[in-house]
């Protein structure tokens, strides 16, 4: 019949799979053992059984051609149920457990079975130590008790072959790491030449010396090697710490056999005997030699920065991600007339008007998304209250972790550049407002003349007044552009500012800008991802902005391809975006993208027609609306013009003035 299994039996298997014998190799001191018990009790077999969750399987087994059995036919299974005792079985045929088992009515025809649990240190039986034997038998008391005792040993050798196999996984765990370490680890006695008792073969890459050259007579010494100024300053370190039996930690240069200075770490502890007497130190040395050379470069670089900082040209401050002023350059105080004790510690936005908050927040989020930002223009506040424009740009610089981002602020004074710019556009103004008044009259002459109503024209003289004409209206718009500019500049542009549903703006200004889509060929197409978007802005201005955007879009798509307008609403602000598939915009022009006269490509710009202001008053008109203007351009894929302004309200009701809008 099967034995019953043991209360214990899913800790008994664990503690006899984490012993990792079965299935091992048979071992001499294991059937020495066994050979003892068969003799002891004068039986022609004997087994070191293992009882598994199926088998019983033998580590030993004398006078049987087996390695393991089931244990259903196991009459160990049932000797581990008795911990405590020998389990005697003197004849199996009388016995009503065994009298049918296969082991019994077949070969090897048990009839007498002794065993004795193995019992480990937590008590489990792992199996047994049994003797067999075809003939009925009996075992006197001195038999069972010794036979007890060789099943201790048995539990012995499982003990020291376990602590054994944990033994080698550790050596090999220390060798492996001892390989991979990148230096060399050693043990050195307690002596005048610090002789080495152990020492791995990396001191070779680290020294140029095989580990033999230090354990060898003639013996070498780290301290031969050691540059002359660190003997006695290691010395006098290394034995105050072993004095207070601590670790030490040391730096010093060692001569390699090529000749070669090498900057080395070592860290070593003392080992003492029962006595507290030094016997031994442990450690580790590693070549740092990198670390010392990038360590003299970054201070070379600091230094050169130090004085890029305090003779640069230009303004420079550091700031923290929480928009704090950490450092500020002479250059930069004298810009803003504080001094540098002044500034550190406050925020930017405290010299910063209010109008230009949002810029310096965008700065912000570029920085943190892209590692930089700029160029950019807004205004610093001069500590005697004057606005000074600037052009800033930046670069992240570092990034600690748990203490936030900092960057370094370019800040270049465009006040001259200014005053220049007005001057132009003062001498632009006039000479086109001189122009306008001729100029009308000389295209709408020109008109009547082209259209006949003077009578017909000869074909050559029809071609030239054609031309005169078209050029004309091209100065026309060139002067009015020029004069949206100037008013745009000099602060009389007024603006009409109501809430407005986008969706109605954008569709008006598709159907009016559609004879773009024709005669470039492309087609105009709406993605509305946000249909009841309103927004705060002078809708004619917006239109105009947007009219920029498509007729751009037209002229760059090519032919027979969309043009995609999406509405998007997102974190408050609603974006509306032109996008093209056309040749996109040269990484080199992106900085220029929004300034006047700017144009990528003249030639092709003079073949597709345009002044070169119209992006630059569109980006007047959104920033003048509250708004913010952007793009995007990967070359020979996609290019995305954007205007995106606060979203309001469906219910809400503005009534700012013209004059809050500015």
């Amino acid at each position: 019949m099967r034995a019953e299994l043991p209360v214990n039996e899913s800790l008994r298997l664990k503690a006899l799979q984490d012993l990792a014998i079965l299935d091992s190799p048979r071992e001499q001191s294991f059937d020495d053992v066994a050979l003892a018990a068969m003799h002891l009790c004068n039986v022609p077999i004997a087994v070191v059984s293992l009882v598994d969750k199926e088998r019983q399987w033998f580590k030993s087994c004398l006078g049987l051609d087996a390695t393991e059995t089931s244990r259903d036919l196991a009459f160990c299974a049932h000797a581990i149920l008795t911990p405590d005792d020998v389990l005697v079985v003197e004849d199996a045929t009388k016995d009503r457990r065994f009298f049918d088992n296969d082991l019994v009515t077949g070969p090897p025809f048990i009839r007498f079975y002794a065993g004795a649990p193995l019992i480990n240190a937590e008590g489990f039986a792992l199996g047994t130590l049994c003797v067999i034997d075809s003939k009925p038998r009996q075992l006197d008391a001195e038999q069972l008790n010794v036979l007890k005792a060789l099943a201790r040993q048995v539990v012995q050798l499982l003990r020291l072959r376990s602590a054994h196999d944990l033994i080698q996984q550790k050596e090999k765990l220390l060798s492996s790491l001892l390989k991979n370490f990148p230096g060399a680890a050693y043990r050195c006695r307690n002596d005048e030449r610090w002789t080495m008792h152990y020492l791995s073969n990396a001191v070779e890459q680290l020294t140029g010396y095989p580990a033999r050259a230090f354990v060898q007579e003639p013996r070498l010494s780290f301290v031969d090697l050691m540059h002359p100024s660190d003997v006695l300053r290691i010395n006098d370190l290394s034995e105050g710490a072993l004095n207070n039996k601590t670790s030490f930690e040391l730096e010093y240069a060692l001569k390699r056999a090529d000749g070669q200075w090498r900057y080395v770490h070592e860290i070593g502890c003392g080992v003492f005997n029962d006595q507290g007497e030094l016997e031994f130190i442990d450690g580790f040395i590693w070549d740092i030699q990198a670390r010392i050379d990038d360590d003299f470069e970054k201070r070379a670089m600091a230094n050169k920065l130090a004085q890029l900082f305090e003779m640069a040209p230009i303004g420079i401050l550091q700031v923290s991600d929480d928009g704090g002023i950490l450092a500020t350059n002479p250059e930069f105080n004298k810009m803003l007339g504080y001094t540098a004790e002044e500034l550190k510690g406050i925020g930017f936005l405290d010299i910063t008007p209010e109008e230009d908050w949002w810029k310096s927040n965008l700065a912000i989020e570029n920085i943190k998304a892209t590692g930089r930002f700029g160029p950019l223009e807004k205004t610093y506040v001069h500590k005697n209250g004057e606005h000074i424009p600037v052009e800033i740009s930046g670069s992240l610089i570092n990034v600690h972790e748990g203490q936030g981002q900092t960057w370094w602020t370019l800040v270049k004074d465009i006040r001259e550049q200014k005053r220049v710019d007005r001057m132009k556009s003062e001498f632009i103004s006039t000479v086109s407002h001189e122009l306008r008044t001729p100029l009308t009259s000389i295209s709408g002459a020109l008109g009547l003349i082209s259209n006949n109503v003077l009578g017909e024209l000869p074909p050559k003289v029809k071609g030239m007044v054609d031309i005169a004409y078209k050029n004309s209206q091209r100065l026309s718009f060139l002067i009015n552009d020029l004069l949206d500019m100037e008013k745009l500049i000099a602060g009389k542009m007024l603006f009409e500012m109501s809430c407005q549903k986008v969706q109605l703006l954008v569709q008006q200004v598709m159907v009016e800008s559609k004879f773009y889509a024709d005669k470039f060929s492309v087609r105009f197409v709406l993605h509305d991802e946000a249909p009841e978007a309103r927004i705060h802005i002078d809708s004619f201005r917006l239109q105009q902005v947007l009219n920029n955007f498509l007729s751009n879009a037209a002229k760059y798509a090519p032919a027979q391809t969309l043009v995609d307008i999406y509405i998007q609403e997102f974190y408050g602000w609603v974006r509306i975006s032109v996008v093209d598939y056309g040749q996109g915009i040269p990484e080199s022009f992106h900085a220029h993208i929004f300034q006047k006269f700017s144009q990528a490509d003249a030639s092709n710009t003079r073949e597709k027609g345009g002044t070169g202001l119209g992006l630059a008053i569109s980006k007047e008109l959104v920033e003048r609306m509250g708004g913010r203007i952007g793009f995007e351009s990967t070359p020979g894929v996609r290019t995305c013009f954007w205007a995106e302004f606060l979203a309001v309200n469906e219910n809400h009701k503005d009534q700012r003035s013209a004059s809050d809008a500015e």
